[in-house]
């Protein structure tokens, strides 16, 4: 058996080589403040629909009228969490299938 992107064994092994990479990369950084550049890049789907899922989520005002101050709920952090992790499997399901795409180009 060979080792070349026509085979599927080999597409899965590079995506999940793709996974402990890019979990490599993004989970020493997740509590920081501000967290270096290329961690940004690797979360930016998790940061673009982060806005759509906030607006679903319940928010409490704990401010005045004039002067809310909306707090963040459990909600908030399981929410990014997920989203954190949709990130994390996104990158080696993209490889899979540009890969396969690939294989597919060669084989024609």
């Amino acid at each position: 058996m060979k080792a070349t992107v026509h085979n599927s064994g080999t597409r899965i092994v590079i995506s999940f080589l793709v996974l402990v990479t890019v979990a490599f990369l993004i989970e020493p950084h997740l509590m920081d403040a501000e967290p270096p550049l290329y961690v940004k890049v690797l979360l930016a789907p998790a940061s673009f629909l982060g806005v759509f899922v906030a607006r679903i989520l319940p928010h409490g005002n704990i401010g005045t009228a004039e002067h809310s101050i909306i707090e963040g709920t459990p909600l908030d952090a399981m929410a990014g969490m997920l989203l954190i992790f949709f990130c994390l499997f996104l990158y080696p399901v993209l490889t899979y299938l540009c890969l396969s795409l690939l294989s597919r180009c060669l084989r024609n």
